[in-house]
């Protein structure tokens, strides 16, 4: 190219950068994620927020994780700890995505919310799965990209 741009089609490239940019199209949708065994120490599949059943990456998508919020309350005011997974079943711990730690908090087992922006990829047919280590309560919803793979 010459340097003009006269009598040339320009098409703009799609770029990731620290917040990764998805294109609109038919085969790529947000995906909104909560769990539901709040209270429990077991190994519990996330759900989707469209139709409250546990949420299993559709076979040929892949799913990304982009933006975790959550709160971890432990009433001994210790430090509570989770476990994410992805697993080919619902509650299963296959393989760990990420580990995820609260501050230490106070007896009365209050916990700020916290907001991580995350890339984490979960395979097709994989369920997402929490295990936390406080039975007083696990809070979180994710926000995440599934896409063709």
């Amino acid at each position: 190219m010459n340097g003009s741009s006269w009598g040339h089609k320009m098409t703009e490239p799609a770029t990731l950068s620290i917040s990764p940019k998805w294109l609109n199209d038919a085969t790529t949708k947000m995906v909104g994620l909560f769990n539901t065994g709040t209270n429990t120490t077991a190994a519990t599949a996330f759900s989707d927020s469209a139709t409250g059943a546990a949420y299993q990456v559709p076979v040929g998508k892949v799913f990304y994780i982009l933006n975790i919020f959550q709160m971890i309350s432990d009433s001994s005011g210790g430090v509570a700890t989770v476990n994410l997974y992805g697993s080919a079943t619902s509650g299963g711990t296959d393989h760990i995505k990420a580990y995820m730690a609260s501050s230490t908090v106070g007896s009365d087992g209050g916990n700020a919310p916290q907001n991580y922006p995350v890339f984490i990829t979960i395979d097709a047919g994989d369920y997402i799965t929490h295990v936390c280590s406080s039975t007083t309560g696990y809070n979180a919803q994710f926000i995440g990209v599934e896409t063709d793979v």
